[in-house]
């Protein structure tokens, strides 16, 4: 699946989105982190049209959690993770799921869509307030080239279109070593 000469992407601000993540703590997500983090883009970007769901950031993204390219994301259960709450039982069941309903998401179960529209309304107001934006745009619309590795995924972008508000919110910072996504995650400018 992955090239050495990388994936040009559109969307490589996606990859910002795991230092996002890990400031309002998504441990409790009832999927793998690979597929919480592509949740948690296609929900942002969901107000944004159709066009970006084209982008080839989805297919690394896919691969990186072991799935082909558009195969539907499954939740885990409670039994697959110890100590993680019961979709069923959390406090998103009253978040309203609207907003995501198509944009690729509405093949979901309707307890994983609920959470996820819980979870992305925290993620939005997360970011909103780190960076001072409205929408996630600015932040996810950055073209760049992916690097994958049995070990590493390298995210590269031209310094000259490095993101200040970005870097003054924390979000390109290397989130390094991370077990639960099994690979070392690093940002580079050049």
């Amino acid at each position: 699946m992955f090239d050495d000469a990388g994936t040009a992407t559109r969307l490589g601000g996606v990859f910002y989105l795991l230092n996002a993540l890990t400031a309002i703590s998504v441990e409790e997500a009832p999927v793998t982190p690979w597929a919480t983090l592509e949740l948690h883009a296609l929900g942002l970007l969901c107000g944004l049209g159709e066009t970006w769901r084209l982008d080839p950031v989805w297919a690394v993204l896919a691969a990186l959690d072991g799935r082909e390219p558009h195969a539907p994301i499954e939740r885990r259960g409670p039994a697959s993770r110890p100590g993680v709450l019961r979709v069923e039982d959390a406090p998103w069941l009253q978040a309203p799921v609207e907003p995501l309903r198509g944009y690729g998401l509405s093949n979901l179960e309707p307890a994983l869509l609920t959470w996820l529209s819980w979870s992305v309304l925290r993620l939005h107001d997360r970011l909103q307030t780190a960076t001072g934006l409205e929408g996630p745009a600015e932040l996810l619309v950055r073209p760049c080239q992916v690097f994958v590795t049995r070990t590493h995924v390298d995210i590269v972008d031209r310094i000259d279109r490095a993101s200040l508000v970005a870097r003054r919110a924390g979000l390109d910072r290397d989130p390094g070593w991370r077990p639960e996504f099994q690979r070392v995650v690093q940002f580079f400018f050049v």
